[in-house]
């Protein structure tokens, strides 16, 4: 039996590893710390659970869980990364088992034990979020690779002058460039639009 674990932090991928020999101690576990080498080892081998974290190093990704849904590999997100916009856009990719960092050790061997089985569990943090009031819901922008370096400087902390200065272009582009990823996202402000950049990059 192949398992999966892609975290970038060795602890976690430690105590995943120590947890899933406890319940399966014939499993052959394969830890990753980066999304591409899940990615490529999924698509070419035979690979039976995937636990992922959504925040790695390199950003937020739900990559993994969207390729595990797709493959029909049964997934567990294991990840301090919670909120409704998250659990809303992983519920299209068939999401099972959620189980936060921060849940007591007990709710981390139910959500395993839950995975094994096939079976639906979100740990209690998750659970909370789930069924609370707060509907807000930050989707995705509409972007393209330009729009995103532009992006990526100006949370950087750069201003639009100095945008315009490092990717050698006017910055009437620059300007011309956020107006129309405002007007394409119904965004308000570029501060709105450096906000949803960050939650989803």
């Amino acid at each position: 039996m192949n398992i999966i674990i892609l975290d970038d932090h060795p602890l976690i991928l430690n105590a995943l590893r120590t947890e899933i020999k406890s319940i399966l101690p014939e499993a052959n576990i394969k830890t990753f710390t980066t999304i591409n080498d899940t990615r490529v080892y999924i698509t070419t081998q035979s690979v039976n659970y995937v636990i992922c974290d959504l925040q790695i190093v390199s950003g937020k990704s739900i990559l993994i869980p969207e390729l595990c849904f797709r493959q029909n590999i049964p997934y567990m997100v294991y990840s301090s990364h919670t909120n409704k916009t998250i659990y809303q856009k992983l519920n299209e990719f068939g999401l099972k088992v959620y189980v936060s960092k921060s849940s007591s050790p007990k709710e981390l061997k139910s959500g395993i034990l839950a995975l094994l089985n096939e079976q639906k569990y979100f740990c209690s943090n998750v659970s909370e979020i789930i069924n609370s009031d707060d509907n807000e819901i930050i989707k995705p922008l509409k972007i393209s690779k330009t729009q995103m370096k532009i992006l990526t400087l100006l949370n950087d902390g750069l201003t639009q002058t100095e945008v315009a200065t490092k990717m050698k272009i006017a910055e009437r582009t620059v300007i011309n460039h956020l107006a129309i990823l405002r007007n394409n996202n119904n965004c308000n402000s570029t501060v709105e639009l450096v906000h949803r950049f960050k939650f989803w990059v």
